[in-house]
């Protein structure tokens, strides 16, 4: 038998996605990384992204990054970069505690590991905090 929820872990898996997904975008920012929000949606329900906009089925809802993007550059006398690029970069899929990834998502997280990419389930700031240390 499983032990009885907290209050606080009630509201925790009370909390909408969106909210969870904004503290912690707020945090790494905080932190001084830069965090986009990526768009997977792909219900035809959702008017307020276009087709074209939108990433693969699967895509995580994050990608964040830490480093300039001239940091290990060189810039030559034309003005043309040179260099490697220094950032670390991970993607994130927020999840509400509880909640369990798609199919589609399972598959896209599978294949960005087997390529040696960053990619994370996030149910709240306590699952990002190892970044900015």
């Amino acid at each position: 038998m499983s032990k009885p929820l907290s209050t606080i872990e009630k509201l925790r898996r009370a909390q909408p996605e969106k909210a969870i997904q904004k503290s912690i975008r707020d945090y790494l920012t905080l932190h001084g990384w830069q965090v986009h929000r990526l768009t997977a949606d792909i219900r035809p329900d959702a008017p307020h992204v276009h087709a074209a906009d939108k990433e693969e089925p699967g895509t995580p809802d994050l990608l964040a990054f830490a480093g300039s993007p001239y940091n290990g550059y060189f810039r030559l006398a034309d003005g043309e970069l040179r260099g490697v690029a220094s950032a670390l970069i991970v993607y994130i899929e927020v999840k509400r505690p509880g909640e369990k990834l798609s199919k589609a998502q399972e598959i896209w997280h599978a294949a960005m590991r087997a390529d040696e990419w960053t990619v994370i389930v996030a149910h709240g700031i306590e699952d990002v905090e190892w970044m900015t240390k």
